[in-house]
Order: structure tokens, then C-alpha cells, then sequence
């Protein structure tokens, strides 16, 4: 796992990039609202995210804005301490980690987004990681 870490570091490394992020257009509202409504089922409590790859936390915000718990995962400093003083006095973790070994407790997550970074990683050893932070109805 951590070669699999090195290299997905090395090869898609956003640290020129980060401080551009906030110009990029965000996602649509209503499709986060869709996809929450989805997630959420008949439950009444807020969705536990594990938003793997959470950049500078635009879908992290997004989330947060809906009431959801959020986790945000990212691997790259400077794109994560962006989403850190984006996200300054909100109910949110921010966490050092990549999509295939988050380093986050299984079977505690209602959902697990994957704004725009599933295509930095092996997607295989991603859904593994996906499945064992589900909750068994997750």
C-alpha cells in the first residue's frame, strides 16, 4: 500500500494547482441534493461522508451545507490545508490519506463520495476501500 500511495502522490500531484481550485465550477446543487436524498433512504439522522479525495473541500462544502458529517480525505497538503481554511469553525475531519488505504474505521460511513479523484487511483483497490468504511446499509 504505501508504493500504491508514492506513486498515485507523484503521478496526479495538484500542488501547483490547488490554489486555482476555487475557480473551477462546482457541482450541481441538485444533483448533491438527489444523490443525499438516495443515500438518506427513509433515515431521519445526517449522512456520515467519507468525501475521499476532497481536494480544497468543494463537495465537502457542499455536504456540510446539507447537514451531512463529513471526513474529508486527501493526500495532498496543500490542496488539503486549502479545504482546511475553507472549512474553518465547521463540523469536519480532515484527514493525510489516499482512497485505497484511508486510514478511516470500517463499517462507520453512510456514504462514501468520490467527488473528482476516483480516476487518480486503482479503482479496484478504491471500491475495496469504499466497501470496508460502509456501514452494512451504506
Amino acid at each position: 500500500m504505501q508504493e500504491n500511495k508514492r506513486i498515485v502522490e507523484q503521478v496526479w500531484d495538484y500542488t501547483k494547482h490547488a490554489k486555482y481550485y476555487s475557480y473551477r465550477p462546482n457541482y450541481a446543487p441538485k444533483t448533491i441534493d438527489m444523490l443525499i436524498t438516495l443515500a438518506k433512504g427513509e433515515s431521519e439522522k445526517a449522512l456520515k461522508v467519507a468525501d475521499i479525495g476532497a481536494g480544497t473541500g468543494n463537495l465537502s462544502i457542499m455536504l456540510l451545507e446539507r447537514g451531512c458529517e463529513v471526513v474529508s480525505v486527501e493526500p495532498n497538503d496543500a490542496m488539503r490545508e486549502i479545504g482546511i481554511e475553507r472549512t474553518k469553525g465547521a463540523k469536519i475531519e480532515w484527514v493525510r490519506a489516499t482512497g485505497v488505504d484511508s486510514t478511516l474505521q470500517g463499517g462507520s460511513f453512510d456514504w462514501v463520495t468520490f467527488g473528482s479523484s476516483f480516476n487518480v487511483m486503482d479503482r479496484t483497490e478504491a471500491l475495496k476501500e469504499a466497501h470496508r468504511l460502509l456501514k452494512g446499509n451504506g
